[in-house]
């Protein structure tokens, strides 16, 4: 097995998967996780095939399934060198007015698409501590973007994407100092069941653009805000 180790959540499917793929093909060892594993069926197919995969178990939301799930890291690599938080939900569709949003669906995606990286870098930071590239990438998306919201709307995914930002930029400067670069992603407008069959750009191109652009991220792009093809984005 590769010594080089990357965890990937959220990889049952979309841009998960296709990292998971990207980063087999480099030569690293992989840990992909997904909320019921054994219903992804094309990364079961992967695990069955290639021996630098292994499959891990939990809920972004569940911090005991997480800390479990870094226990099994530790006893198969003792370290892990990328931690790619990708796993996130859109939430339900009526965003678009502040009367009509229901709150209790609102706080749902702040738990996955903050708190839920906040749960998984915490868990497995001792483990990146002991790696060589001590990279934490956060997959965020233009829509968390102050600056470029020109239409309003989508109100809990907008709010819990750009909270993920800040959080990120402390973490730069709170991890900074132990030598991490931690940077958050834009993956484009993917064609995934979140993005839709109208989105231009592949699965595959995103995947390969961001492996691409996280490979070659120095300690100056820490705390920034990049897409998958390393343009810095606007706050």
């Amino acid at each position: 097995m590769s010594d080089r180790v990357v965890l990937i959540t959220g990889a049952g499917r979309g841009i998960g998967l296709g990292l998971v793929k990207v980063y087999l093909e480099k030569g690293y060892s992989v840990a992909a996780s997904a909320r019921n594993p054994e219903k992804a069926k094309e990364l079961k197919r992967l695990q069955k095939s290639d021996p630098n995969l292994i499959l891990l178990s939990f809920d972004v939301t569940d911090e005991s399934a997480i800390k479990e799930a870094s226990r099994a890291v530790q006893k198969e690599w003792g370290h892990l060198d990328i931690l790619i938080n990708n796993a996130g939900i859109f939430g339900e569709k009526n965003q678009d007015s502040i009367t009509k949003l229901k709150l209790e669906a609102a706080n749902h995606v702040f738990d996955v698409n903050l708190f839920g990286p906040i749960r998984v870098t915490r868990a497995f930071l001792p483990l990146l501590e002991k790696g060589k590239e001590k990279k934490v990438i956060h997959i965020t998306s233009l829509m968390g973007s102050i600056d470029d919201n020109q239409s309003g709307g989508y109100y809990a995914y907008r709010i819990s994407k750009t909270a993920l930002n800040m959080m990120n930029r402390s973490l730069s400067h709170e991890l900074g100092k132990k030598g991490f670069i931690c940077t958050v992603m834009h993956p484009g407008w993917v064609k995934t069941d979140m993005g839709g069959a109208e989105a231009p750009t592949p699965v595959e191109g995103s995947a390969n653009g961001l492996f691409t652009t996280i490979s070659r991220l120095v300690p100056e792009d820490s705390g920034r805000f990049l897409d998958y093809q390393g343009k810095r984005i606007p706050w």
